[in-house]
């Protein structure tokens, strides 16, 4: 595993409560705000535009790469709202759960089908296809002051979720845990099939988990005195790697060469010099630099669509910049 380079910090007004991205845009929910925030995923970050959701209660999001599209939890409407990547319009589906239930986290599974999870150990599975819902009781977790905290898929019939002094692996088939250990997690993300990104609620820190030798491989990320890290979303389309802090959203990326791209923004301290005219003087240009960023994601095991609508969409950005100097 290598470093981390930090590319962007976003200090916001409020508290971050999840992030996550699609497409060359972050979409970001706050505290006891019914707005999501959308950003552009490259320097300066500015913000492109809002969905307002009224009285909504923003819980988490998540991206569908099947979907395409971004997916919110609503704790006030008990519902998931569907972010349409182009129009920003919304679509609700009611989770038909009683209001007495906690509703805590969301992922997306490779099929588009959405894990919530609910309290004491409980989470959904929903299709937002068929609006089928299927509510199951995770049995033989080990015993937590809150409950499981995060789930996600990695791989058929599997989960591999955590609470605030375990991280494990479940298997949906036989209903049972797999494997465990003592390492609490307040949220999950996948790298790859192999590894996985977790939030530690409890030591302020983010570490790696080598998912088939079952053993953390590094702690990559630590802020000693602070809060904790609360989400944590990578970008499978660009390598890009997202985590919430208090009232920040920063933004990483595993490749040093990042460091030097229009990804990172001027006002963070990774580096010394940032100029628009930078890449080109080194001879990529902008538009390669946005290709090039899909092109190495290719071999993902993400949609090959999603590449596609990527290079897409960097072409109609760069021809609006054209438009803009000419």
């Amino acid at each position: 595993m290598t470093d981390l380079y930090l590319l962007k910090r976003m200090s916001l007004d409020r508290n971050v409560v999840a992030a996550t991205s699609l497409l060359h845009e972050i979409y970001v929910i706050t505290e006891d705000c019914d707005t999501v925030l959308v950003y552009y995923c490259h320097r300066p970050y500015k913000l492109k535009t809002r969905v307002s959701i009224p009285n909504m209660h923003p819980t988490d999001l998540a991206t569908s790469y099947a979907d395409v599209c971004v997916y919110l939890l609503d704790s006030y409407h008990l519902c998931i709202w569907r972010i349409h990547r182009q129009s920003k319009t919304t679509t609700k589906y009611p989770l038909h759960v009683s209001v007495d239930e906690v509703l805590k986290s969301m992922s997306i599974t490779k099929k588009g089908l959405i894990v919530v999870v609910l309290g004491e150990n409980k989470i959904l599975m929903y299709n937002p296809v068929d609006r089928e819902m299927k509510r199951i009781f995770l049995e033989g977790v080990s015993s937590s002051e809150d409950g499981i905290a995060h789930a996600t898929e990695i791989g058929d019939s599997r989960l591999l979720a955590c609470h605030d002094t375990q991280t494990f692996v479940y298997d949906l088939e036989r209903a049972e845990v797999n494997k465990a250990m003592d390492v609490g997690g307040n949220h999950i993300t996948l790298k790859d099939s192999k590894c996985a990104i977790i939030t530690d609620n409890t030591g302020q820190r983010l570490q790696t988990l080598d998912v088939e030798k079952w053993e953390i491989t590094k702690v990559i990320v630590e802020r000693n005195g602070q809060r904790s890290p609360g989400r944590v979303h990578y970008a499978m389309e660009n390598g890009l790697l997202f985590v919430t802090w208090q009232n920040c959203l920063y933004v990483y990326s595993f490749e040093r060469t990042d460091v030097e791209s229009y990804l990172a923004d001027t006002d963070t301290d990774t580096r010394q010099e940032d100029k628009p005219e930078a890449a080109s003087s080194a001879g990529t240009t902008f538009t390669s630099q946005l290709t090039l960023l899909y092109s190495r994601h290719m071999n993902s095991h993400i949609p090959a669509n999603i590449v596609e609508i990527g290079r897409q969409e960097v072409a109609k950005h760069v021809r609006g910049i054209h438009h803009e100097k000419g």
